[in-house]
């Protein structure tokens, strides 16, 4: 039986798989953003300039719905953790997401 025992400091299989396929992954997601309806204009305003993230609007219940676009899945899940640390955010929910492969036509 082969041993499938990762080795310390060696490539991810993700790492491994990436570079041998020579394809770069780009992430869109969508998320919807819950936080305190009086705090609404100071969070558009904070992630209004973050870098990859777009807002689609807002309504008086304090919903958000945000688009976060990133080069890889740690990039998105370190964009969903400054928006859940952004001072009035309660909750941050993942709604939709997609990766699409460099090459890829559909």
């Amino acid at each position: 039986m082969q041993d499938t025992t990762p080795v310390p400091g060696g490539p991810t299989r993700r790492s491994f798989l990436r570079r041998a396929s020579g394809l770069t992954v780009h992430h869109t997601a969508s998320v919807l953003v819950q936080a305190r309806p009086a705090e609404m204009a100071s969070i558009q305003s904070a992630l209004g300039g973050a870098d990859g993230i777009e807002s689609h609007g807002t309504g008086d219940t304090g919903k958000l719905i945000l688009t976060i676009e990133a080069a890889s899945d740690r990039r998105l899940m370190d964009a969903m953790d400054r928006i859940q640390a952004t001072p009035g955010v309660i909750n941050v929910a993942l709604v939709y997401h997609h990766m699409d492969e460099d090459g890829d036509d559909d």
